[in-house]
């Protein structure tokens, strides 16, 4: 005889959220989130310059935050390396024009190393807010904010360590040619970044929860988004001229 596998439910027959002791599922078996984590490094590398089509920004990271939830730590890891080492490779992959392929190689396992470890609390914030808050504030408001505080928080170490780091894999700046550009007066790059991460992320949960066709669930996203692309430049005054002798492309 073979159990049946149950799922709670309310007085109303309406499913009810996973019990707090029990291990979030895995969106993905860790055999098929490699692969996405590697496609999600290659739509990465192309919302930065030279190829610079930013929306690939946006389904790159909903595709490495669905290859991490549900991760063990060694999952998580894994994951991480993948998609650090090759979007590194990709990103830097000019410096081999310069340096040749040593320095290129060595500073795509230096920073690719350090993505794999800054990943794992992404890893562990979809493992353990789900157990603390299950509700909807949780799932939908301080899931999605955990996780784009610590995706920022990671790329504020990245570009400042170590050796004065490597600020040019912000995710906020593969926008430089959106209509969220006027964000970044407000917020700078990383408070554009967390918006992003954020807003990706409370979609993803306002879908894993079946919230969609709900309006506050549904409007979480949709007021993220709609905020990101109105947001007008922020008011200045011109305060002189400076002559430059040179700016770095892209930046």
């Amino acid at each position: 005889m073979t159990a049946t596998p149950t799922t709670l439910q309310d007085p109303h027959g309406r499913p009810q959220p996973t019990p707090p002791n029990r291990r979030a599922r895995a969106v993905m078996p860790l055999a098929m989130a490699l692969p996405v984590a590697a496609a999600a490094a290659v739509l990465m590398d192309l919302a930065y310059p030279e190829v610079g089509f930013w929306p690939a920004a946006f389904a790159a990271t909903g595709l490495l935050l669905l290859a991490l939830i549900g991760r063990s730590v060694w999952g998580a890891v894994a994951v991480g390396a993948v998609f650090g080492l090759l979007f590194f490779g990709l990103l830097v992959s000019w410096t081999t024009r310069y340096l040749g392929p040593v320095p290129w190689a060595a500073l795509t396992v230096v920073e690719g190393t350090l993505t794999a470890v800054g990943i794992i609390p992404l890893a562990l914030a979809y493992r353990w807010v789900p157990r603390a808050a299950p509700g909807p504030v949780g799932r939908l408001l301080l899931l999605p904010g955990l996780v784009a505080a610590l995706w920022t928080g990671r790329e504020v170490l990245l570009g400042a360590w170590p050796y004065g780091g490597l600020p040019w894999a912000r995710l906020g700046i593969t926008q430089a040619d959106s209509p969220l550009v006027q964000t970044v007066s407000w917020v700078g790059v990383s408070g554009l970044t967390f918006l992003m991460v954020f807003t990706v992320a409370a979609a993803i949960e306002t879908i894993r929860t079946g919230r969609w066709r709900r309006p506050f669930p549904a409007a979480v996203p949709a007021v993220t988004t709609l905020m990101l692309v109105l947001v007008p430049a922020f008011p200045t005054t011109p305060a002189g001229t400076m002559r430059v002798g040179a700016v770095q492309g892209g930046v």
